[in-house]
């Protein structure tokens, strides 16, 4: 299991994981964190055709600079991203664990949209 779930982002490094795994008899395992009923939506992931997740957050709370902004021009709600999820976990890697569990348990990380 990962400590950080936003590393599978990482297509290679996914595939190294998954394959070591495998080689030694092992399965890797998710952790579902803040996503509620991630059992659920894993289930029903042959039904997804589109996903979006989205997240509210202060903007305090988020390191801006990467997107070259800074928290406290931000007065209104914003949006920060819109995008593949794969594509955002490189720009916020401590914020967006529960995205890439939702792609990951949906239809997969270059389809499942953050926004």
């Amino acid at each position: 299991m990962p400590f950080s779930v936003t590393a599978l982002a990482d297509a290679a490094l996914h595939q190294r994981v998954l394959a070591a795994a495998g080689a030694h008899g092992h399965r890797l395992l998710v952790p579902q964190g803040a996503l509620m009923g991630t059992d659920a939506l894993l289930g029903w992931r042959h039904m997804w055709r589109d996903v979006t997740i989205a997240f509210r957050k202060h903007p305090d709370n988020i390191d801006l600079g990467v997107v070259g902004r800074r928290a406290d021009e931000i007065r209104t709600e914003t949006v920060v991203f819109d995008g593949p999820v794969r594509d955002i976990a490189p720009l916020f890697p401590r914020n967006v664990n529960t995205m890439v569990t939702c792609a990951l348990a949906t239809i997969g990380l270059d389809r499942c949209r953050a926004a």
